[in-house]
């Protein structure tokens, strides 16, 4: 094997830079595909009506609005809003706890004919700021 000269352009300093740019093309490459699984968006009401058919699969996020919660042992409803559209959606059997009035959850279900959501998720939604227990928000 034959030694072939390096080309002048490459010196040790622009190899070390070549191979510090590849490590942090392929960190960088590492991050997105870390993040993307950690992903998941959904939809305000707002944006799902009009835009969704029926037996579309749904992630929907708003707040529970208060006085719409029905629980029963078959099925429970409850009605998120954003504001400005409401949609109901209805959930096998009881609601989890974490499902409180005012407060935010996302749903994940199918769109009904009638325009009801049946969930087959329910979470909390939550906001990004600690408050101690028995602290009331500002």
């Amino acid at each position: 094997m034959t030694d072939r000269p390096r080309p002048s352009w490459i010196t040790p300093r622009t190899a070390r830079l070549g191979l510090l740019l590849a490590a942090c093309a392929g960190l960088a490459g590492l991050g997105v595909a870390a993040a993307d699984d950690g992903m998941s968006y959904f939809r305000t009401p707002s944006e799902l009506v009009g835009t969704t058919r029926p037996g579309d699969s749904v992630r929907l996020g708003g707040m529970v609005m208060p006085g719409s919660v029905v629980e029963a042992v078959e099925e429970s409803t409850v009605t998120l809003t954003d504001g400005a559209t409401d949609v109901t959606v209805s959930y096998p059997g009881r609601l989890p706890d974490v499902v409180r009035e005012g407060e935010g959850a996302v749903v994940d279900g199918t769109m009904g004919e009638d325009g009801v959501v049946a969930a087959d998720h329910i979470v909390l939604r939550h906001s990004n700021e600690y408050r101690a227990p028995g602290e009331v928000a500002p």
